[in-house]
């Protein structure tokens, strides 16, 4: 298992091998990836392939723009991304977590050769916090663990898959498991002056309730050079709105949908563009 990075700094690009504790499984486009959980690498990689709004704004992504994948997990939104974007652009990925990190690291290395995985989440502040790790569905690793929204959105995607009442009890046994970890955190602000960006072709976040402490974080002369944003929110008392009229302030036009999976549930995504 190769080392990992510290403090935001870039993983050696030496081959990494696979995890000890991953799983290999072939995706339906021909790539072999690395992932804690076959089923859930696989129903995050259809959610991407269905029509989600990042395919478009990945390909308006320019030679010299770099991309930053905020909460990139594993890198399926970063490997997505790296099939549709400009030759001449880069990828910037941040994943906190343990074993989805080394993952990420291992997929990037092998399908988007130059991009870096860095192991360090973005919020409002550099420091350390708690992550709420999710060993059996770790993509819903979070920094603000909330049960009641957990479950609503649970029900809606159990609901709108069509899965079986058995099925939903036992993934709902299995989401429900966590275990405290602790993980360094930077700003984009940070991040951006620490990797020379210049530009920010697309920034992409997918947080799990954290999206504010995310753009919290970023100083007010590095919005100019952010051209497009994707960020996935859960619309708990108003948040969504409030997503939307920051960024409209910030002078992006603003699309809202929802996911089929998760609709009647709370997590909404928000894609913007400079106008």
């Amino acid at each position: 298992m190769t080392a990992h990075s510290k403090a935001g700094v870039p993983t050696a690009a030496d081959g990494p091998g696979t995890p000890p504790d991953a799983t290999l499984v072939r995706l339906p486009d021909g790539k072999e990836i690395a992932c804690p959980n076959v089923e859930e690498a696989l129903s995050l990689w259809h959610e991407l392939a269905d029509g989600s709004p990042l395919t478009g704004l990945a390909r308006e992504v320019e030679p010299g723009d770099t991309v930053v994948d905020v909460g990139a997990h594993i890198g399926l939104s970063s490997l997505r991304i790296a099939d549709l974007m400009a030759p001449g652009a880069r990828i910037i990925a941040c994943e906190p977590a343990a074993l989805p990190h080394a993952c990420l690291h291992r997929n990037l290395h092998r399908h988007a050769p130059g991009a870096l995985a860095l192991d360090v989440g973005l919020g409002r502040e550099p420091g350390t916090r708690s992550l709420h790790y999710h060993p059996f569905v770790s993509s819903n690793s979070t920094f603000y663990a909330d049960d009641r929204d957990e479950e609503h959105n649970r029900r809606a995607y159990f609901q709108n898959s069509g899965a079986d009442e058995a099925s939903c009890a036992a993934i709902s046994t299995l989401q429900q498991v966590r275990r405290p970890v602790t993980v360094e955190v930077t700003t984009l602000t940070e991040l951006a002056r620490r990797h020379s960006i210049d530009r920010i072709g697309l920034l992409k976040i997918d947080v799990e309730r954290a999206e504010l402490d995310v753009l919290d974080g970023v100083a007010p002369a590095l919005w100019p050079r952010v051209r497009r944003v994707v960020v996935d929110v859960h619309d708990i008392e108003g948040r969504a709105s409030a997503v939307g009229a920051r960024l409209k302030d910030l002078g992006f036009r603003v699309r809202r949908g929802q996911t089929p999976l998760y609709a009647g549930g709370s997590v909404y995504t928000l894609a913007a563009t400079r106008e």
